[in-house]
């Protein structure tokens, strides 16, 4: 299975934006998030076939901020969130299955809900305002 993944990278001033991210396989992912995930703040995303997004931001205690994002109906409702030393957030990836649905990746509890957030619509080009 093919991914896409983008991150942002402050120490070193390099990003891939999530709009352009760059297919790649499970060994290239892990490559690149241990170029990435080695400073505070610096983040890495990995997107699967079914438009999931799997999130890895460095804290400053060295930690990792894992973040999945739930979609219900076209809205966000919140987030599966925990806290993993780097090992583990590598660990979790190489793991994947290549069918996985990230929302199994991280268990139930681990959900924060949010405000019921749609996304805003898409303007077409030619629409200015």
């Amino acid at each position: 299975m093919k991914y896409k993944y983008f991150y942002c990278d402050y120490g070193e001033g390099h990003q891939i934006p999530s709009e352009r991210a760059v297919p790649a396989e499970k060994a290239e992912l892990l490559q690149s998030m241990r170029r990435v995930l080695y400073r505070e703040d610096n983040f890495f995303g990995i997107v699967n076939d079914q438009d999931q997004c799997l999130q890895f931001m460095v804290k400053e205690d060295g930690l990792v901020s894992i973040d999945i994002p739930v979609m219900e109906n076209g809205f966000y409702i919140g987030s599966k969130k925990k806290l993993a030393a780097l090992d583990d957030c590598f660990a979790l990836v190489q793991e994947m299955e290549d069918l996985v649905d990230f929302d199994d990746l991280l268990p139930e509890e681990s959900f924060e809900a949010n405000e019921r957030i749609q996304p805003e619509p898409q303007r077409p080009w030619w629409k200015l305002w």
